[in-house]
């Protein structure tokens, strides 16, 4: 399995970018391929589709994009790789978090490809999956941070480390009074390194 793929991106079009890895050149499917510069270095965190006709690598700046694409296509009943790229791309992740806690299946289903049935479907099983978390200490504090603590956990980080990025956010943005503004912040690089030294 190929957990990342690090190297000089040489080219891009509308569905995805052409990343030459030590002289092998790699096509990724990536969310918004126009924004990645041709030249420039870049690290991608993939995720392998592998079928009888095909080898598909899907790509995402960060982990917790590619932990939220992976568990869209693992977990949710009709959504394909294709499917969950195009939200991952119609979506910042923060509010497509945001709209799945607060089960919003009319904003989720403008998303091009997502009809109500979808969005119903992606929200019964993804709230399923957050719903297992065990809860912690946090759950004294306002809703908001414990939902946006259990969107963390869905994203692949510890029950330690979502309470302790939440709590950064709450020392240091109180201004960030919903769930979608909460995980702007606690993904942050800053609250992330913050959060590795408690």
């Amino acid at each position: 399995m190929i957990a990342f793929l690090e190297g000089i991106l040489e080219a891009t079009d509308q569905r995805c970018i052409w990343l030459n890895v030590h002289g092998v050149g790699y096509e990724i499917f990536v969310t918004k391929p126009p924004s990645f510069q041709p030249q420039q270095s870049y690290r991608f965190y993939t995720y392998a589709v592998y079928r009888e006709d095909s080898q598909q690598l899907y790509g995402f700046v960060t982990r917790e994009e590619r932990n939220f694409f992976q568990l869209l296509v693992e977990k949710v009943n009709g959504v394909g790789p294709k499917l969950a790229l195009t939200l991952l791309s119609f979506f910042p992740m923060p509010q497509l978090c945001a709209l799945l806690i607060h089960s919003d299946a009319a904003a989720l289903a403008k998303c091009p490809g997502v009809g109500k049935k979808t969005a119903q479907r992606l929200i019964l099983e993804l709230k399923d999956c957050l719903k297992q978390a065990p809860k912690t200490t946090l759950s004294k504090k306002p809703s908001i941070y414990q939902d946006a603590m259990e969107a963390l956990t869905v994203l692949g980080y510890s029950r330690q480390q979502a309470e302790a990025l939440t709590q950064i956010v709450q020392e240091q943005s109180p201004q960030a009074n919903t769930v979608e503004a909460i995980l702007k912040q606690a993904l942050r690089p800053s609250s992330l390194q913050s959060s590795r030294k408690r």
